[in-house]
């Protein structure tokens, strides 16, 4: 296994970030690791929180 494990890199669609894209795909390829690509119109929603269970102590 390579250096790396996942590799992230970010797009917006135009030249230099796709040039930046299949950068990040060789280096991911050469340490056989995950490629993800970003676009830049991707919102991250964290999941909804649920209220704490309580536990039985007995």
């Amino acid at each position: 296994m390579g250096t790396y494990q996942t590799v992230v890199v970010g797009t917006d669609g135009s030249d230099s970030p796709l040039r930046a894209v299949e950068r990040a795909a060789a280096i991911a390829a050469e340490d056989g690791a995950k490629l993800i690509i970003a676009p830049a119109d991707c919102s991250y929603r964290s999941p909804p929180k649920s209220p704490a269970k309580p536990r039985r102590t007995s």
